[in-house]
């Protein structure tokens, strides 16, 4: 599927990542993570070949020609779910795929009736089974935190000399422990 038909079939579309948190650092590299869940046109849902699940696209991509070009201020990350995978992601409690259930309104780009009617089943989709994901995904941020574990371009040498580590894996920790606790 290609973007116009990812995004003419989107139901929701919103800001997410650490903006949408408020941990951004605004050093003037940070691009704009969007995420949205599209239903899928009917001929993509019953083809023989494998249904569509998701469309990804990276603005700083498009100029260097290539899928792992360093995101910088003004790029825009987009990745659009179909409904399908989105709803099994989000039944194991990905909290990465949760986050567009509670995204402010004033930061979504786009919500339909279809997209409203979803976030409204936010209680009917949390459960406390979140708890393990979100806490394994705090004990990443930790072992990133720590240099346990690396992630590829991720180094923020300025708050780790500013502050003696990386603020916003300990941030993101905090906040990662805080909503598994609020389930």
């Amino acid at each position: 599927m290609n973007r116009e038909t990812a995004e003419g079939c989107t139901i929701l579309r919103g800001l997410v990542g650490s903006t949408v948190h408020g941990l951004n650092v605004n050093d003037g590299i940070e691009d704009r993570d969007e995420m949205g869940i599209c239903v899928e046109p009917l001929e993509e849902a019953m083809a023989l070949w494998a249904p569509f699940e998701q469309f990804i696209y990276r603005s700083a991509a498009e100029p260097e020609g290539r899928e792992n070009a360093r995101s910088i201020a003004g790029d825009l990350d987009l990745t659009i779910y179909s409904l399908r995978k989105w709803m099994h992601l989000a039944l194991k409690g990905n909290p990465t795929i949760l986050l567009l259930l509670f995204t402010p309104d004033d930061q979504l780009v786009h919500c339909d009736s279809f997209g409203r009617e979803l976030r409204s089943l936010a209680p009917q989709i949390i459960s406390r089974r979140v708890q393990g994901p979100y806490l394994g995904y705090l004990q990443a941020q930790k072992e990133r935190l720590t240099g346990e574990r690396g992630q590829k371009r991720i180094h923020r040498p300025e708050l780790e000399e500013m502050y003696g580590f990386d603020t916003k894996y300990a941030m993101h920790m905090l906040r990662l422990g805080f909503q598994a606790w609020s389930c």
